[in-house]
């Protein structure tokens, strides 16, 4: 199912489609990325799941774990993933869970997770809705 975003008509939007309205909101719909895109865009099957599950997560912090969770992917898969991230300066490590070995992340942001977040509003909002 498509993932519905909204943008404003540009006067380009306008100029290419006669029907548009200067200023006019309109819903967009994104698929979610296949593994075989995901590999083609980010060079692994699963980063944009694991991206995606980021933002989705209702919280300042993530733990590797809840991604494995949310996911399916296995944790020899989602660790790596998650350092690659942090490397990339996309995340960055906040510390350990009180108590625990658990490491805690947190986003960097930059505008690739405004992308990551439009596919990640359906998932967020039937969650919502589910209470």
């Amino acid at each position: 199912m498509g993932m519905p975003v909204t943008s404003r008509c540009l006067v380009e939007d306008v100029q290419q489609n006669p029907c548009a309205t200067l200023g006019e909101v309109v819903t967009l719909s994104l698929e979610p990325l296949s593994q075989e895109v995901s590999k083609l865009v980010f060079g692994n099957s699963y980063m944009s799941a694991v991206m995606a599950e980021i933002v989705a997560i209702d919280s300042e912090t993530f733990s590797p774990k809840q991604i494995v969770d949310a996911t399916g992917v296995v944790f020899s898969v989602v660790n790596p993933l998650i350092h690659k991230l942090r490397d990339a300066g996309f995340i960055e490590l906040v510390g350990r869970a009180p108590g625990e070995r658990t490491l805690l992340y947190r986003i960097v942001e930059n505008p690739w997770w405004n992308a990551a977040r439009a596919y990640a509003a359906p998932k967020a909002q039937a969650s919502a809705a589910r209470g």
